[in-house]
């Protein structure tokens, strides 16, 4: 719970701001391949998972040789069950300690199916990516071969490979701030549908404006202050 008033979050907000842009990720779109699956699987891992037990997850099923990129499978089915397998025996060190990684079974037969979608139709995440005219139809394309990769985690996997700087990823941190700062007109706790995704994230985009900054910058600048406020 934040007890905090909004001009007292507004104003740590901005004071963030500078150390935020120091370390954003700068439109340039040269990110590897590689980097780009690894990316990619880390938003599918991600969705509706504490950070630490997908980070941990992540880093196991690298570990075992199951994050390169699969540009030539013969056996999707089988990286599909040994993928199962790796996320269900990965354990999360950290404290407090995170469970078990919550969906192995879900997440693997998302990631085959993104596979199958993508490189198995001769494609690469690159080639989809660069057919998009705007950060929005990029989103599009993505969640549409990525399974299980809603608006939220396909705005990460953009931001974080420098192919997007103004979409929103819209958190229960930073819908928590715009509920505070009135920019919503009732509190949501989840969003629903594109379309809302889409309405709320224009919403915040004015808001950027205000303070002449990218949403990328904002919206990460919310994320802390909210993380570090919901703590006291």
């Amino acid at each position: 719970m934040i007890s905090l008033p909004a001009e007292a979050l507004e104003s740590a907000v901005a004071r963030v701001f500078p150390e935020v842009q120091a370390h954003h990720v700068p439109l340039g779109r040269s990110t590897s391949e590689e980097l780009l699956w690894r990316e990619l699987v880390a938003c599918i891992l991600g969705s509706q998972v504490r950070y630490e037990s997908c980070l941990t997850a992540l880093r196991h099923l690298g570990s075992h040789g199951l994050l390169n990129v699969p540009l030539s499978i013969k056996s999707p089915f089988l990286l599909e069950r040994l993928i199962e397998q790796g996320l269900k025996y990965c354990s999360c060190k950290v404290s407090p300690p995170c469970p078990q990684y919550r969906f192995p079974r879900l997440r693997a037969n998302h990631l085959r199916r993104t596979i199958e979608n993508i490189y198995l139709q001769g494609n690469t995440l690159r080639r989809v990516l660069a057919s998009a005219d705007s950060e929005i139809q990029a989103r599009d394309l993505l969640t549409a071969y990525a399974v299980g990769l809603g608006p939220k985690q396909a705005s990460l996997f953009l931001r974080n490979t420098g192919f997007a700087d103004n979409l929103a990823i819209l958190d229960r941190h930073v819908l928590n701030y715009m509920a505070i700062l009135g920019l919503l007109r009732k509190p949501i706790s989840h969003i629903r549908s594109v379309a809302e995704y889409e309405e709320v994230e224009a919403r915040l985009q004015d808001y950027a404006l205000t303070f002449s900054i990218s949403v990328g910058v904002l919206d990460t600048a919310i994320w802390v202050v909210m993380r570090v406020a919901s703590e006291y």
